[in-house]
């Protein structure tokens, strides 16, 4: 089993801080967990997607939202992810970086899988960046109205374009 063994991984975060070591560390998605290694002052926590070499992406997606909008120290996501859309996902949430091996070492073709993972990881990053929308319930109009100016009430405006179609759908039939 690859899986951290986060018992031993705490003990080995703890006497590797007290030395000053800078911590990079493989871990679980447990909150506590890795909200105890950011305490020990590790560089960075580097929670699993899935297990390493699965290609299954996220186990649980949800506790690496959790995980990002928790913890503040550097987080990489660092085993599991089999395809370059599963690191802009966790780009997007605001992680890091991404770790990632088997995907590009067992892709039919590495070199394109390698630079498809760069523009994952970009792609990510920038949405990231740019922000995105905030998630609604409800639908909301998005197209800008404030502009329009409407001249003839908007009943005779959308008549007049249907008549418009008509005549245009008319015209194209008659061509056949």
């Amino acid at each position: 089993n690859l899986d951290p063994n986060m018992e031993e991984t705490l003990k080995a975060a703890r006497s590797l801080s007290k030395e000053d070591f800078e911590i990079y560390v493989y871990c679980d998605r447990d909150i506590d967990n890795c909200k105890k290694l950011e305490d020990m002052g590790c560089v960075a926590i580097m929670p699993l997607g899935s297990s390493i070499g699965s290609g299954r992406g996220f186990d649980n997606l949800i506790d690496l939202e959790k995980l990002r909008s928790q913890i503040s120290q550097v987080l990489i996501v660092d085993a599991g992810l089999g395809v370059p859309s599963e690191a802009s996902t966790v780009m997007e949430m605001g992680y890091d970086a991404v770790l990632v091996n088997s995907a590009i070492a067992q892709a039919k073709d590495p070199t394109r899988m390698v630079e498809s993972f760069k523009k994952g990881v970009e792609a990510g990053r920038l949405a990231y960046l740019a922000g995105r929308i905030p998630v609604s319930d409800k639908a909301k109009a998005s197209s800008p109205t404030s502009f329009l100016k409407w001249s003839k009430p908007l009943a005779q405006e959308l008549e007049d374009y249907r008549q418009l179609i008509r005549s245009f759908y008319n015209q194209s039939l008659s061509q056949y």
